[in-house]
This record gives structure tokens, sequence and C-alpha cells, in this order.
């Protein structure tokens, strides 16, 4: 038998919005961002960011938008904000740039004054905050 994991699904975000999606266990929620992000590939249907279709401008699409997951995946060994410029550059945020950007973040998620100290030591809040911080780091 086969299994539908997201069906009739519409929903609108507007431009810089910041978005959450909340629902029932087993509602596809992290199957919607799954598809969003290219961890999943789309059987049926057709997802649109910016008028584009995803299956054809995933990369381009990316570049535009931030996640933040279900589940901190962080590197312990590294202080909160040598994680946040890795993520910006890999943004494309210009090295020269990054320690105004980096601390941008740090106060918008309120990380300040644990940026220096390495996330093993980080209260589970802490590591959300820090997650949400890479999510939107470069403007996505």
């Amino acid at each position: 038998p086969t299994f539908t994991a997201v069906k009739s699904t519409c929903l609108g975000v507007a431009p810089s919005e910041c978005f959450g999606l909340l629902g029932q266990n087993g509602a596809g929620k992290t199957t919607i961002f799954k598809m969003l992000t290219g961890d999943v590939i789309i059987t049926d249907g057709d997802i649109y960011v910016e008028s584009k279709n995803i299956k054809w401008y995933l990369k381009s699409i990316q570049s535009r938008m931030g996640y933040c997951p279900q589940y901190d995946a962080l590197n312990d060994l590294l202080t909160g904000a040598e994680l946040l410029f890795f993520y910006g550059r890999l943004r494309g945020v210009p090295a020269k740039d990054l320690p105004v950007v980096a601390a941008r973040v740090v106060s918008f998620v309120d990380l300040h004054p644990y940026e220096t100290e390495l996330i093993h030591g980080y209260s589970g809040g802490t590591k959300r905050k820090l997650s949400m911080g890479i999510s939107i780091i470069g403007n996505p």
C-alpha cells in the first residue's frame, strides 16, 4: 500500500516573514520542511517559492530561506560565535562582514554572553536560540 504523508496543502508566506508550522503528530509538518530543504523528493504535486518550482530551482530557493530544524544539529566543540561565522560563510556573508553580522544575530536571538562559550555547556534553550540564529544568518 502507498502512504501519503502530505495531501492538498496550500500555504503562503510573505517575504521576510518568520513562519512556523503547527499540527498533530504525523500530520506531515516535518515532511513539508524536508521537501522545502530538498531532503525528501517530491513525488507528486509542486511547491513554488517566489513563483519558482522547487523541483527545478532548489539551490536558488534554498539561498532565500532559513530553516530551524526540530532537533539541534550543533558542533559541541565550537563556540556559538564560531558556528555563526561558519554558517555565515556558507550563506555567502563576506568574511569582513562576519563580526558585525554575527553580533546582530547574537543580539536578535538574545545569545549574549554565551556566544564565546563552547556549545557543549549550553542549556537546551540556549542551543535553540543558537539554532534559530543559524537559520537567519545572512538574511535568507
